[in-house]
């Protein structure tokens, strides 16, 4: 079957040999082209991040099951969307890869490669959270209460979990809140301050605390009736840790 171009003289030297068969040349179109391959990469290294709105969650699995379904999933660092060669056919990506550059680099942790090796872990924050309470539960601290207790407002569904909640040894009464964050933040985001200054309103204390994994600077500030601390562990320093201090630090502020 003649398809494209004739290449006469490849067909003419094939006839000299017997052989039947027209030699053509001719371009095949396919969609799996690097172009589309770093959409499809960087549509997965997406769907593994927790994306706060389901609507976003929903169009991004459904792009990847799109383009998956004819690509082949190819790993591209963030590097490989510059420099890339655009012409006429192909201008329209530049823009995409541009935003898919973005997107790789803030997903860089998954994808890139360093000098030390490692292997993957997970921070088990139930275990953090633990750990924290033992030191805090000795009698130079405030008691705590459970550490699954509850942040329950008048309606029965709306029920949070609070991670430590400090009680009186003598009365049991709420004395502080403390939320523990595993975020590398110099100063609490707003939605930080809003969350524990709700678990302290429905509890029913005046004190509540932000718990960092890190050195913070330590900030002390009236949010209504609440007073919101913030307080850092430096967990880089295992050997070091004293959660004690912190301990020491809630039993000064609400003497």
């Amino acid at each position: 079957m003649v398809r494209g171009r004739v290449l006469a003289r490849e067909s003419l030297a094939r006839a000299a040999r017997g052989a039947v068969a027209v030699v053509c040349e001719y371009e095949t179109l396919t969609d799996n082209l690097a172009d589309n391959q770093i959409l499809l990469w960087t549509l997965e290294r997406l769907r593994r991040v927790a994306l706060g709105r389901e609507d976003v969650r929903r169009m991004v699995r459904d792009q990847y099951r799109t383009l998956a379904a004819t690509l082949d999933l190819v790993p591209f660092r963030a590097e490989d969307c510059t420099g890339r060669s655009y012409h006429q056919l192909n201008h329209d990506y530049q823009a995409i890869h541009a935003l898919c550059r973005l997107l790789l680099t803030l997903c860089g942790a998954a994808t890139a490669s360093g000098p030390t090796a490692s292997i993957p872990f997970t921070v088990d924050m139930p275990r953090l959270v633990r750990a924290l309470r033992r030191p805090l539960a000795r009698r130079r601290a405030p008691r705590l209460g459970p550490i699954r207790s509850t942040a329950s407002t008048s309606a029965p569904a709306l029920c949070y979990p609070v991670d430590i909640v400090v009680r009186d040894p003598a009365t049991r009464r709420p004395i502080a809140v403390i939320d523990t964050k595993y975020k590398d933040d110099d100063r609490p985001a707003a939605a930080d301050v809003q969350q524990v200054v709700f678990y302290a309103t429905v509890i029913g204390c005046h004190e509540a605390w932000l718990v960092y994994p890190r050195p913070v600077r330590p900030l002390s500030f009236a949010a209504g009736p609440v007073r919101v601390r913030t307080f850092g562990l430096d967990l880089a320093r295992v050997r070091d840790l004293d959660p004690t201090s912190l301990g020491a630090a809630i039993a000064t502020a609400v003497a």
